[in-house]
């Protein structure tokens, strides 16, 4: 496997082998951590690329209100609650809160080999606790 974590010049997050978050990349998995405009860059793009693009239910109404009436009809487009696990094809995906706006999330990414990398997208510190038990952390850091 190559590097568990990455970013993409564009702003694409990669996880593992095929997960991409906030920005397109030529990944399986594109995952949306919230609806503001700077993490949706490229999602026409992933929305006929990606085997799934993966959002919170609360992040797919926002996007749908604001961006794409016709996302939720997407047959790629898969709603996944927080702390609800998703198994894809290296491992298992979860969301976590992140509080910094409705439905926004954190993503950790749990591989098969037993490594843990996590994303905390935009989130609210003090207030939401980041995950502290991941072999890696890609943090945003909107108001260093």
């Amino acid at each position: 496997m190559g590097h568990l974590a990455s970013i993409e010049p564009n702003g694409a997050v990669l996880l593992g082998e095929t997960v991409t978050c906030d920005a397109h990349a030529p990944r399986k998995i594109r995952i949306i951590t919230h609806a503001h405009h700077d993490h949706l860059w490229g999602l026409k793009k992933s929305l006929s690329f990606c085997d799934a693009v993966l959002m919170t239910p609360a992040t797919l109404e926002l996007v749908r209100i604001l961006r794409e009436p016709m996302l939720p009809f997407q047959p790629n487009v898969k709603p996944l609650d927080y702390r609800t696990p998703l198994e894809v094809e290296e491992g298992t995906v979860t969301f976590l809160p992140s509080r910094h706006i409705l439905g926004s999330c954190q993503v950790v990414l749990d591989l098969k080999n037993g490594r843990r990398v996590a994303y905390t997208g935009d989130f609210r510190y003090p207030g939401i606790p980041v995950v502290e038990d991941a072999d890696i952390l890609v943090m945003e850091a909107t108001y260093g």
